[in-house]
């Protein structure tokens, strides 16, 4: 849920056009960094939690494959069928981790592409503002007329930064696949503690009394 402090509108004073043009130039380069951090941000940390399940999972791979050898030189073959199942099965779950890791990977190099291109186009707006504010100095300067405008309060909300954070949410992260299935397996191949024995019932001993 957003911070209700994010969607109040801030109001300024504008009493012309070109006041106008400056304050919302800003107010939109502002909103549109910070949706491209939030998007990379969501997308990287999603990342690193899939590095972290592909390094268990590989783990217990390793674990599964000195139990099969071990069962092996021990001529074990109910465990060696066992372990050599369950070792196909990570294998198989391993690649499709892989698979997902370089899938998403590619996502966030691309979306860092893309918004070094999308704020280098930012710029051409920081230009109209610098414009903006040029023509404004000059008008105070008496360079420039002063429009007969009353000034007025124009709200600027913000409906920039939650289209844009709406917009960039929208994009498709590819999802991991195999995540939930590791965590699950993981899980299950968890050595079982021993069953404890239950305990004998101690005898009471009579002491007999000679004579």
């Amino acid at each position: 849920m957003k911070d209700n402090n994010s969607q109040k509108s801030s109001t300024q004073k504008v009493g012309t056009p070109l006041r106008l043009l400056q304050a919302m130039s800003h107010s939109l380069l502002e909103h549109l960094e910070l949706a491209c951090g939030e998007s990379l941000l969501t997308a990287e940390k999603q990342l690193r939690k899939l590095e972290k399940q592909q390094v268990k999972l590989q783990l217990k791979l390793d674990e599964c494959q000195q139990a099969l050898d071990a069962a092996i030189a021990a001529g074990k073959m109910k465990a060696r069928e066992k372990r050599t199942h369950e070792l196909a099965e990570l294998q198989v779950l391993l690649g499709r981790l892989q698979d997902d890791h370089r899938q998403l990977l590619e996502y966030v190099e691309g979306l860092r592409r893309e918004i070094a291109q999308t704020l280098e186009l930012g710029q051409d707006i920081v230009r109209v503002a610098d414009t903006a504010g040029g023509l404004l100095r000059q008008r105070s300067a008496g360079a420039l007329p002063e429009p007969v405008v009353a000034e007025q309060d124009v709200t600027l909300d913000a409906s920039a930064q939650l289209a844009a954070e709406e917009s960039l949410a929208a994009a498709e992260i590819p999802q991991p696949v195999a995540a939930e299935v590791v965590t699950e397996v993981i899980a299950e191949a968890a050595p079982e503690a021993p069953a404890a024995r239950p305990a004998r019932p101690r005898r009471s001993r009579r002491r007999t009394t000679e004579g």
